[in-house]
């Protein structure tokens, strides 16, 4: 059976670190304290790109967001080596319209976000040789930027956060020893999770931001200061939509018209709907759209054999 493995990763703390501190998506504390570990010249750059950077609540982050920000937190690029190899890559990318050496280095990532994204990869690709003059501009100097604010972040920002990651890294682990998600999920839906674990990469800096955000289909970014079980709760969540996914795009065709805002709403009421059943309780406050949820309990009540593809496709052509 997969586990749950809670990580400590200064990658993707320092990616998220960034988008706090220049206040793209909210503003927090955070923000505040760290306010003198980004140069000013390039937070204000970042500011004046907020619309191109911005993601959350069902908006799906930009080209830019995706090369810069997700890719390296899913790999996890946690020296400066690594992050100058990997911004130099993407370079030769933007510059050649080359993605074989990229997708060669980096294809274990690419795979991960496929696996939940069919086709991303394609899509990425796509998008990226399309890009014009001054939009590839816009890559390589976030690539710049990114190389060279990532030594302050290691000497200063980290060995003071890092301890608390831990802490909690702990904590979350020895509570999710004894729980039975995967096989509650397995059993109510009908499906298997596709890999051996499902990571929770435990972040300081997302607080009063976007949550849970995906970092391809086994690994999840997560705010760590929160109550213990609301965060089992959410990793719960999270991994119901590993296993929902599948059945959304099984019913995307037949409801093109419903449009993707209505079929993301629907995938997280059926991530809740369910996620009830699996933890015995719920946070419903935490998320702040789910109209779906009262019909798939009317639907569920009468036909209760009906498949997770069925429900869905049932509440949304009742509803639109």
């Amino acid at each position: 059976m997969p586990k749950v493995l809670p990580l400590v990763e200064k990658g993707s703390n320092y990616f998220f670190h960034v988008l706090a501190v220049a206040k793209i998506n909210y503003d927090s504390e955070y923000a505040v304290n760290y306010k003198d570990s980004l140069l000013d010249t390039d937070r204000i750059f970042l500011q004046e790109n907020k619309s191109l950077l911005s993601f959350g609540d069902g908006t799906p982050p930009s080209i830019y967001t995706v090369l810069a920000f997700f890719i390296s937190s899913i790999i996890n690029l946690s020296s400066q080596d690594e992050i100058d190899e990997y911004f130099n890559l993407v370079a030769d990318f933007v510059n050649n319209k080359d993605f074989a050496v990229f997708c060669h280095r980096y294809g274990e990532a690419l795979e991960k976000i496929d696996m939940l994204h069919a086709g991303y990869s394609e899509y990425l690709k796509g998008e990226t040789v399309k890009l014009n003059k001054d939009q590839s501009e816009l890559v390589l100097e976030l690539g710049e930027l990114l190389k060279g604010n990532y030594k302050v972040y290691e000497e200063r920002v980290w060995p003071v956060e890092y301890p608390n990651l831990k802490e909690k890294s702990t904590e979350l682990y020895n509570a999710l020893k004894d729980k039975v998600i995967f096989q509650s999920w397995d059993e109510l839906v009908g499906d298997n999770y596709k890999t051996n674990s499902f990571q929770v990469s435990l972040c300081v800096a997302n607080n009063k931001g976007p949550d849970a955000n995906d970092l391809g289909y086994d690994k999840n970014l997560h705010y760590y200061k929160r109550p213990t079980e609301d965060l089992i709760y959410f990793v719960s969540h999270e991994i119901g939509i590993r296993y929902l996914m599948p059945s959304v795009n099984k019913v995307r065709g037949e409801l093109h018209q419903a449009g993707q805002n209505v079929l993301y709403d629907a995938l997280e009421s059926l991530a809740e709907f369910y996620n009830l059943r699996v933890l015995g309780s719920g946070h419903r406050g935490f998320f702040p759209n789910l109209s779906f949820i009262e019909v798939f309990e009317e639907i569920y009540e009468k036909k209760p054999d009906h498949s997770a593809a069925e429900l869905l496709k049932a509440a949304i052509l009742k509803t639109h």
